[in-house]
């Protein structure tokens, strides 16, 4: 191929691109027409800017300063009524915006409670880990003890007050205590399903694990529970019935430094059971924390009888 001819070719080609996302970007445009429109006529040329100023601030909490906030904030205020509606009319308080300072303050929050994380031995069989979140940093406290945990026949895990959080720490958690084949939970998206199952023995071994819970345990808190009792034989719960959180959600970054957050997806158990709206009912009932902890050693020891007996 002479030079020439490279150079036809390249120009021929760009054309050919230039063509294809000229086509692509107009078939946006078309498609968005009336979004864009509607977005246009209002940010420019609405004449009552005072009901637009209070429909900004009391839905997004936006003081708008100059005539292009309107048109800078109009698609943070579309997803905010919008899932204001989901979330009333579909009983679905887990679809919603962040505004730049909420999701500050929630990753704040989120890092304060993992901090309150902890491992205690108890005596020299049986170790306490007290859970708070699933979180990285919850988790990274967690690994941190793994070694000493080892040398432990017993393991009591509080997840009492523990709501859950990202659905990847409790897969990663219940692989210390699972088995290679063994399936953590099942995600049922809208036209399939995905199946998260282990590919290697955990590294934990207990003779009994005791697993402590209450009304506030939930989502994350409630996968990991069925993940260790569909496939394990020494898990027993105490303490209250589980909240009943069996959806997903998925976080999206978006402009302006907002998030947002939808339900995209239902958990189903290993046995594809779901605890949705239902909980998970303890297999010993027990309502006092303060004396919880000594009510589980006593099952360990067998002062309180087995269910089994």
């Amino acid at each position: 191929m002479n030079r020439q001819q490279l150079k036809t070719n390249i120009l021929m080609g760009t054309a050919i691109g230039l063509l294809i996302l000229v086509i692509a970007l107009s078939a946006i445009i078309w498609l968005n027409y009336d979004y864009l429109f509607f977005k246009y006529f209002i940010s420019k040329d609405y004449i009552f800017t005072d009901t637009l100023d209070k429909v900004f601030k009391d839905n997004i909490g936006i003081d708008i300063q100059k005539k292009n906030d309107y048109g800078k904030y109009f698609d943070n205020l579309a997803i905010e009524l919008i899932s204001n509606e989901i979330s009333e009319k579909g009983n679905d308080p887990y679809t919603y915006q962040y505004t730049p300072s909420q999701y500050e303050s929630y990753l704040e929050n989120r890092t304060d409670k993992a901090n309150m994380t902890y491992v205690e031995f108890l005596n020299e069989e049986t170790a306490l880990f007290r859970f708070t979140n699933f979180s990285d940093e919850s988790l990274d406290i967690f690994l941190s003890y793994v070694d000493q945990l080892r040398n432990y026949k017993n393991i009591i895990i509080d997840l009492r007050d523990n709501t859950g959080g990202d659905l990847d720490v409790s897969f990663n958690l219940s692989s210390y205590f699972l088995k290679d084949d063994d399936i953590v939970y099942i995600i049922q998206h809208r036209n399939r399903k995905e199946i998260a199952k282990l590919k290697e023995d955990g590294e934990l071994i207990f003779d009994n694990i005791l697993i402590i819970q209450n009304n506030y345990s939930a989502s994350a808190s409630e996968i990991f529970i069925n993940a260790l009792k569909e496939n394990l034989d020494n898990i027993t719960t105490v303490g209250t019935k589980t909240y009943g959180k069996g959806i997903g959600q998925t976080t999206f970054g978006i402009k302006n430094g907002y998030y947002v957050k939808a339900t995209t997806f239902l958990v189903l158990t290993p046995n594809e059971n779901t605890i949705h709206k239902m909980g998970i009912t303890p297999d010993y009932e027990y309502t006092d924390d303060a004396t919880i902890i000594g009510y589980c050693l006593s099952i360990i020891d067998g002062s309180i009888p087995s269910l089994n007996q």
